[in-house]
């Protein structure tokens, strides 16, 4: 609700200063999620730090970086990279599903192949607000992206975010 007013208003120019929330139909309702299972509290699903033969009852591991690449374990499962894989350019990424986008960049349209039905996947900006998400109805993905400009922008694909850029 809240993305897609946004969304509209910048497209259309029509944005202007919000002074109260009922100005805009008040706070959004937003339901709980269900958390993934993190025994040793360091920010990494368990399922996660297993695949790739992280301890699950460490939290030490968190905070070290696998690859040596400046980005730490919980960076790269945050950003659902390979922490045992240095990523040295945008299309060179890999979620822990195997699922692939391409191209990237992109222009009118992008591709996202192996992905599991019922998945979510999502177009956010920059600040993580989503702009327009779908549940995943296709094991092979195309998204539209002719409603965004041109900028950078993230897909988010189940638990896994990504770099986008849009030209």
């Amino acid at each position: 609700m809240v993305d897609s007013r946004l969304v509209k208003q910048y497209t259309e120019n029509t944005g202007g200063l919000i002074y109260n929330e009922s100005d805009v139909g008040g706070f959004p309702i937003i339901t709980a999620g269900n958390p993934y299972v993190d025994s040793d509290k360091d920010g990494m699903a368990d399922k996660w730090e297993t695949i790739f033969s992280f301890n699950t009852n460490d939290s030490s591991d968190g905070s070290e970086d696998a690859d040596n690449d400046g980005y730490t374990n919980v960076e790269e499962f945050l950003n659902g990279s390979n922490p045992l894989k240095t990523i040295t350019e945008l299309t060179d990424w890999e979620m822990v599903n195997q699922s692939r986008i391409f191209p990237n960049p992109a222009h009118h349209q992008v591709v996202i192949n192996n992905v599991p039905l019922g998945v979510e996947v999502a177009i956010l900006d920059l600040h993580g607000r989503m702009l327009i998400s779908y549940k995943v109805d296709s094991k092979n993905t195309e998204i539209n992206l002719r409603p965004f400009p041109a900028g950078l922008y993230m897909i988010k694909v189940g638990t896994c975010v990504q770099k986008l850029r849009i030209e």
